[in-house]
């Protein structure tokens, strides 16, 4: 049992190692929602749907990493992001994007459209060779709402920051009560498996952490939150094994 413990010792030992190294080198790879890029952002008159969206970016991107997201507070916009999208791709995008939003009407509204289009088309003929583009994009997303940006990166520090208290509290309040606990149960060494429980906490989240870092998964906005969290619920259980323990010494 003994000799088996201590792989398992050496195994953890190795892999947070390791963690650290490729941290150290390559950093974690983060998804492309945290590094810097640019996002398309485009609403509809509708709902649609993603996988639609998805081809489209397939078609306009090819084999160019891209993110679509959409905001789930009307279900009528959608987030294109990229490292980079330039003014082809943008165009590209926006006369593929309208022309879906366009098959989706009925065909009443399709015609007033178009009579619309028409009407736009020879008012703007007077504009110069460099805006013609432009406007022949802003005239197929008419109705509709876009807008190109550029995002900086985003630390992770950044995204953590706002967990980081609560979870300490979280975890303070979790170790009083679990002291008092031990107390009540007349431990003889409270402090040293109250550390004992805290250290293995620690471990856990360096381990996870170095997995993430070993296997290059992508973090994103999630995950590590979702980390912090498992470890609080990992602190709660390993606590209450312990006193379980006490009880059955007691007993």
């Amino acid at each position: 049992m003994e000799t088996k413990k201590k792989i398992l010792i050496a195994i953890i030992a190795i892999i947070i190692i390791a963690g650290c190294i490729v941290v150290g080198i390559k950093g974690f790879n983060v998804s492309l929602y945290l590094r810097e890029h640019d996002t398309l952002q485009y609403t509809f008159e509708q709902k649609f749907n993603k996988d639609d969206i998805i081809s489209i970016g397939n078609e306009v991107f090819g084999e160019k990493d891209f993110e679509v997201r959409t905001v789930e507070v009307f279900d009528d916009s959608v987030y294109i992001i990229s490292e980079t999208i330039s003014e082809e791709e943008k165009q590209a995008l926006l006369e593929k994007l309208s022309a879906l939003y366009q098959e989706s009407t009925d065909e009443e509204t399709n015609t007033e459209q178009t009579a619309e289009n028409v009407a736009d088309t020879e008012t703007n003929e007077t504009i110069n060779t460099d805006s013609e583009t432009t406007s022949v994009v802003d005239e197929l997303v008419e109705g509709t709402d876009y807008n190109v940006y550029h995002d900086s990166k985003i630390r992770l520090r950044d995204l953590l920051r706002p967990y980081i208290l609560p979870t300490i509290i979280s975890a303070i309040i979790i170790i009083v009560c679990m002291i008092i606990r031990y107390k009540i149960l007349k431990s003889e060494k409270v402090i040293k498996n109250t550390l004992k429980v805290i250290g293995k906490s620690i471990i856990l989240l360096l381990l996870l952490l170095s997995i993430v870092a070993i296997l290059r998964i992508p973090v994103s906005t999630w995950i590590l939150p979702g980390m912090m969290f498992f470890v609080l619920i990992y602190l709660v259980i390993n606590f209450e094994m312990e006193i379980r323990r006490k009880d059955e010494k007691a007993d």
